[in-house]
């Protein structure tokens, strides 16, 4: 799948959004839009953060906050391998 494709699951929220926006005013319409673009700068710059610390293929283990994906921490998956 391309990374610009939505997946099932993403493409079933938005319709279910679709459907919720529908019945706002646009005084609460314009707040969900907002709230949304700020979610939106916030996770660009948890990527260009961690982007910033990928150093020849691991994450440096001082990070700020805990990265945890399907309970196993991000900066236990991305340290190098111990040399053979």
């Amino acid at each position: 799948m391309d990374s610009t494709e939505l997946t099932l699951e993403q493409q079933l929220k938005l319709t279910i959004l679709e459907k919720h926006i529908q019945g706002l005013s646009q005084e609460q319409a314009q707040k969900l839009l907002l709230k949304a673009v700020q979610q939106m700068m916030i996770k660009d710059n948890i990527i260009s953060s961690l982007t910033q610390r990928v150093h020849i293929g691991f994450v440096e283990t001082s990070s700020p906050i805990p990265l945890v994906h399907c309970g196993v921490s991000i900066d236990k998956v991305m340290q190098p391998k111990a040399s053979p």
